[in-house]
Protein backbone atom coordinates (compact mmCIF):
# COMPACT_ATOMS: atom_id res chain seq x y z
CA UNK A 1 0.00 0.00 0.00
CA UNK A 2 2.80 2.41 0.89
CA UNK A 3 4.51 1.69 -2.45
CA UNK A 4 1.34 2.62 -4.32
CA UNK A 5 0.99 5.83 -2.33
CA UNK A 6 4.63 6.75 -2.96
CA UNK A 7 4.19 6.04 -6.69
CA UNK A 8 1.07 8.21 -6.82
CA UNK A 9 2.79 11.05 -4.96
CA UNK A 10 5.82 10.87 -7.27
CA UNK A 11 3.59 10.93 -10.34
CA UNK A 12 1.67 13.93 -8.98
CA UNK A 13 4.91 15.77 -8.21
CA UNK A 14 6.16 15.13 -11.75
CA UNK A 15 2.94 16.47 -13.26
CA UNK A 16 2.93 19.53 -10.99
CA UNK A 17 6.58 20.30 -11.79
CA UNK A 18 5.64 20.55 -15.45
CA UNK A 19 2.73 22.91 -14.89
CA UNK A 20 3.18 26.48 -16.07
CA UNK A 21 2.06 28.88 -13.36
CA UNK A 22 1.36 31.85 -15.57
CA UNK A 23 -1.85 32.94 -13.82
CA UNK A 24 -2.64 35.69 -11.34
CA UNK A 25 -1.69 33.52 -8.36
CA UNK A 26 2.04 34.19 -8.83
CA UNK A 27 1.81 37.24 -6.59
CA UNK A 28 0.04 35.50 -3.70
CA UNK A 29 1.68 35.52 -0.29
CA UNK A 30 0.86 33.12 2.50
CA UNK A 31 0.54 33.74 6.23
CA UNK A 32 -0.56 31.74 9.26
CA UNK A 33 -4.07 31.73 10.64
CA UNK A 34 -5.45 32.46 14.11
CA UNK A 35 -8.40 30.95 15.94
CA UNK A 36 -11.28 33.35 16.48
CA UNK A 37 -12.12 34.15 20.08
CA UNK A 38 -14.06 31.30 21.67
CA UNK A 39 -13.03 28.73 19.04
CA UNK A 40 -10.91 25.67 19.82
CA UNK A 41 -9.58 22.49 18.25
CA UNK A 42 -9.50 20.73 21.63
CA UNK A 43 -10.56 17.13 21.19
CA UNK A 44 -9.91 17.10 17.43
CA UNK A 45 -8.44 13.77 16.31
CA UNK A 46 -4.97 13.88 14.75
CA UNK A 47 -4.72 12.45 11.24
CA UNK A 48 -2.28 11.93 8.39
CA UNK A 49 -1.01 9.52 5.77
CA UNK A 50 0.05 6.82 8.26
CA UNK A 51 -2.74 7.44 10.76
CA UNK A 52 -6.42 6.56 11.07
CA UNK A 53 -8.82 8.24 8.67
CA UNK A 54 -11.18 10.92 9.91
CA UNK A 55 -14.76 10.13 10.82
CA UNK A 56 -17.46 10.70 8.23
CA UNK A 57 -18.07 14.41 7.59
CA UNK A 58 -14.59 15.44 8.73
CA UNK A 59 -11.48 16.14 6.63
CA UNK A 60 -7.80 15.85 7.47
CA UNK A 61 -6.38 19.38 7.35
CA UNK A 62 -2.99 20.73 8.43
CA UNK A 63 -3.61 23.72 10.66
CA UNK A 64 -0.62 25.92 11.46
CA UNK A 65 -1.83 28.48 13.93
CA UNK A 66 0.21 31.59 14.59
CA UNK A 67 2.71 30.77 17.33
CA UNK A 68 2.07 27.01 17.27
CA UNK A 69 3.43 23.96 15.48
CA UNK A 70 1.49 22.67 12.47
CA UNK A 71 -0.83 19.73 13.18
CA UNK A 72 -2.99 17.62 10.90
CA UNK A 73 -6.43 17.46 12.49
CA UNK A 74 -9.84 16.03 11.62
CA UNK A 75 -12.07 19.08 11.16
CA UNK A 76 -15.27 20.11 9.43
CA UNK A 77 -13.77 21.63 6.28
CA UNK A 78 -17.05 23.39 5.42
CA UNK A 79 -16.90 25.43 8.64
CA UNK A 80 -13.13 25.68 9.13
CA UNK A 81 -12.57 29.18 7.73
CA UNK A 82 -15.46 30.45 9.89
CA UNK A 83 -13.46 29.38 12.98
CA UNK A 84 -10.31 31.18 11.86
CA UNK A 85 -9.18 34.69 11.11
CA UNK A 86 -6.37 36.11 9.03
CA UNK A 87 -4.15 39.06 9.89
CA UNK A 88 -3.84 39.62 6.15
CA UNK A 89 -5.70 38.12 3.24
CA UNK A 90 -8.38 35.45 3.14
CA UNK A 91 -8.63 31.97 4.59
CA UNK A 92 -8.08 29.30 1.95
CA UNK A 93 -7.91 25.52 2.07
CA UNK A 94 -5.24 24.09 -0.20
CA UNK A 95 -6.39 20.73 -1.56
CA UNK A 96 -4.01 17.84 -0.97
CA UNK A 97 -3.78 15.06 1.59
CA UNK A 98 -3.79 16.22 4.16
CA UNK A 99 -5.26 19.53 3.01
CA UNK A 100 -3.74 22.72 4.42
CA UNK A 101 -5.40 25.91 5.64
CA UNK A 102 -3.60 29.24 5.08
CA UNK A 103 -4.24 32.94 4.69
CA UNK A 104 -3.57 34.15 1.15
CA UNK A 105 -3.13 37.75 0.07
CA UNK A 106 -1.74 39.63 -2.91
Amino acid sequence: MKRVLVAVLLAAATVMAGCDNSGDDQDLTESKVRLKSGESFDGAQRCGVDMAQCASGLSCVVVELEGAQAEALCVNEQNLCNQLECGQGECAILKSYPARVVCLSR
